[in-house]
């Protein structure tokens, strides 16, 4: 999720000089607030339960197709590519192993597993 929002405000900074694209990304932004970011129970389409990873293609899918068609196609595939390069470079350069021992009892108390009966 963390990773979709710097690649988000990325391609939002880039848009800045492009009105016409800054409003139809706002408008998938709300639509990216709705279903991906402050849902709190799963999507249910037809019966069955829409998964995350399904929720972020498709919601990447519709505002990358409608950002194109408001003819601001270079400057969006530069800030889509930045952005990647950014989350790229953090997931290679991030240590998550040494930071959660410093973090225990200062930001939670890990939960023991309860014995079996």
């Amino acid at each position: 999720m963390n990773y979709a929002i710097v690649v988000l405000a990325v391609v939002f900074l880039s848009l800045l000089w492009h009105p016409a694209s800054l409003i139809v990304f706002l408008v998938c932004m709300v639509a990216w607030l709705v279903l991906y970011f402050l849902r709190d129970e799963p999507i249910v389409l037809f019966g069955r339960v829409v998964g995350d990873g399904a929720v972020l293609a498709a919601l990447a899918a519709v505002t990358l197709v409608l950002l194109l068609l408001t003819g601001a196609t270079a400057n969006i595939v530069s800030s889509l590519l930045i952005g990647v390069l950014l989350v790229v470079l953090h997931a290679a350069l991030h240590k998550a192993e040494e930071n959660v021992d410093d973090e225990v009892g200062r930001w939670y108390t890990p939960v023991l597993p309860q014995p079996a009966h």
